[in-house]
């Protein structure tokens, strides 16, 4: 078996951003012809001093193989998340409390925004008062709070809304703009 490997590539861009696949944006990521093969996926990208400059997490390969465009997450974003992986084995994103409606839904029922589908009990969200779906008395469904906006930027699907969640610390504050079906 080849025990070692050391691909050598080119640095073709930097600040790329790529899909994962949960359909995530993943951002300032960098990109390079260095071959990314099963088994160094997660491995470092170093520069020709030996110093690491990210760690390979991705390839994109039309045909299926080894070449192609890799990625890799830059060393400063690796260094910021360590510390939480090494004292907690994972990492801790900022949350509102919410379950949001799916796309699919959102889409049906002409929502421009996130929708909320349900708050959960003594989070952000429901501190703040917003509310999700709900029923009248005759059975009807209601929508309740529809986000359009964090810290003004807008919110046009669940992944603008968690990339701009990410912008943040757990515990920060954040300005939530929304709209209420009364």
């Amino acid at each position: 078996a080849l025990d070692t490997t050391l691909p050598v590539g080119v640095v073709s861009a930097l600040g790329r951003e790529i899909k994962s696949m949960t359909n995530r944006t993943i951002k300032d990521v960098i990109q390079t012809d260095a071959a990314i093969n099963p088994g160094n996926s997660g491995g470092p990208l170093l520069n020709s001093l030996g110093q690491l400059v990210g760690v390979n997490t991705a390839i994109y390969s039309p045909s299926g193989v080894s070449a192609g465009i890799g990625f890799a997450i830059p060393a400063n974003t690796v260094k910021r998340i360590i510390p939480q992986l090494i004292a907690h084995g994972k990492l801790f994103r900022p949350v509102l409390g919410i379950e949001t409606l799916t796309d699919y839904w959102a889409s049906r029922m002409q929502v421009k925004g996130i929708a909320i589908l349900t708050v959960k009990p003594g989070l952000a969200a429901d501190l703040a008062g917003l509310v999700g779906v709900r029923s009248d008395a005759r059975g009807n469904i209601h929508l309740g709070d529809v986000i359009i906006a964090v810290d003004d930027e807008p919110v046009t699907n669940e992944d603008s809304l968690l990339s701009l969640l990410e912008n943040h610390e757990p515990g920060d504050s954040v300005k939530v703009t929304t709209l209420r079906d009364e």
